[in-house]
């Protein structure tokens, strides 16, 4: 009797458990979740465009997925130029996150391509840590726009002057001191070039790299800008640009100053070869520099006059997050971006990329200082005095900035340096057009 309750109640037991089983398996069809799954994990892609930046960042992918459950993040090398952004976007196959630019982010955000980052730092209480932790300068450089935030910076581009020890040794010239002015310069370089006997420069005086580079480097000595980032009007007939302007002209009529691609040379070639004093170039050229010779050092930075400002100009690449339409995807992103840009990751990456950091924090971490002393007299230098000094703000980026740089600015300083067109009617020219490029942005 015993044994038959316990054989029905057993039969039972198995009928209920059955019963639940298939009550749980119908469940789950329903809500689309297997029983015992994990939550759903999403997959945030980072475009990168460039192999050093790419090399730097991709360890970063495996640890970061290791230690996170619920976002896995892919880096994928693809070219990152914002046509190819917009695209992509267009299409519906944008990444979530973007290796940027300071002069492309506000084009991108006019689009309506990037999300604004200051209500998610904000909501997290990052907000503080953002103002505080970043260098002012380099937000104003273009991550900032029409008060939204819509990138935070990676790192740092600044443009340095680099001078040959060895020639400066030779002509017995004393090096570049702090607090060193335009006068010292003008005075300098006459001394630093050299001329054969048939008079053929033998040993440049001094070489710029680019208009676009050169250019920003005085600029930043006397606060001179292109536009007004609010108004989105050209500022160009000052006087701040017009000594710029003057002053670069005047020591190429010398014949103390050629610009690489004002006067058909390779500037960097040339003074790597040991053929000229003085190079102005980024603090992104130094590997190339480094690599090649021994003697260059970057010189203290230029001032206007003496008492003046310390003007660098600096420049950013940057993070951006493009918007996905999925609000959980893009704080998915967010958290992946933050996590990026936390100082101990952040130092890796400049280590592995020998590029300048854009936040206190990971500059002052001592695993990354001595790093920089051990690396390079230049990089410890430019890590340890300059970073902090660079600043965007007479490079600030807006929408059409590209335009206004490729079509209106370069074209018509090129024949300014080439002594083709006079000042006044230069800056007369650039400023109606640049005008003309930015006018449908207001």
């Amino acid at each position: 009797m015993a044994g038959a309750w316990e054989g029905r109640a057993e039969g039972v037991v198995r009928r209920l458990r059955a019963s639940l089983l298939t009550a749980l398996a119908v469940g789950a069809v329903a809500t689309g979740v297997a029983a015992g799954a994990p939550a759903r994990v999403r997959t945030v892609t980072l475009w990168v465009g460039n192999d050093y930046r790419y090399n730097g960042l991709k360890p970063l992918e495996k640890e970061f997925n290791e230690s996170h459950r619920d976002i896995q993040l892919e880096i994928i090398l693809r070219p990152d130029n914002p046509e190819a952004l917009a695209v992509a976007a267009a299409g519906g196959a944008a990444p979530n996150l973007f290796v940027g630019a300071h002069s492309w982010d506000p084009g991108l955000a006019y689009k309506g391509l990037l999300v604004d980052l200051w209500p998610l730092a904000r909501r997290d209480g990052f907000e503080r840590q953002i103002q505080q932790d970043f260098f002012p300068g380099l937000l104003q450089s273009g991550s900032l726009w029409k008060g939204g935030l819509y990138s935070l910076p990676l790192d740092v581009q600044m443009e340095v002057l680099y001078y040959n020890t060895d020639l400066f040794r030779e002509a017995g010239l004393e090096p570049p001191q702090p607090g060193w002015t335009w006068t010292d310069l003008e005075q300098l370089l006459p001394k630093a070039r050299r001329t054969g006997a048939n008079g053929q420069i033998e040993r440049h005086a001094m070489l710029g790299n680019h208009w676009l580079t050169i250019t920003p480097y005085f600029m930043a000595q006397v606060g001179a800008t292109w536009w007004d980032p609010s108004s989105l009007r050209p500022t160009i007939r000052t006087e701040a640009l017009r000594q710029v302007l003057t002053f670069i002209r005047q020591q190429i009529d010398r014949d103390l100053l050629r610009i690489g691609n004002v006067h058909g040379l390779n500037a960097v070639q040339t003074f790597l070869d040991g053929k000229a004093a003085l190079h102005q170039d980024g603090n992104y050229r130094l590997p190339t520099i480094e690599g090649a010779v021994r003697f260059a050092r970057v010189a203290p930075p230029l001032r206007a006059a003496a008492g003046g400002s310390t003007g660098i100009m600096g420049s950013t690449r940057t993070l951006a997050l493009v918007r996905s339409g999925d609000a959980e995807q893009d704080q998915a992103a967010w958290q992946v971006l933050k996590w990026l840009l936390e100082p101990q990751q952040l130092t890796r990456y400049g280590m592995a990329t020998r590029l300048l950091l854009p936040t206190r924090s990971a500059n002052s971490r001592p695993d990354y200082r001595d790093w920089l002393r051990r690396e390079s007299p230049n990089l410890f230098y430019m890590g340890s005095e300059l970073v902090a000094l660079a600043s965007g703000a007479g490079r600030t980026a807006v929408p059409g900035a590209i335009e206004a740089q490729n079509q209106a600015i370069g074209p018509t300083l090129i024949q300014y340096y080439r002594g083709q067109i006079a000042l006044e009617a230069a800056l007369q020219t650039i400023e109606a057009k640049v005008d003309e490029i930015l006018a449908p942005y207001r």
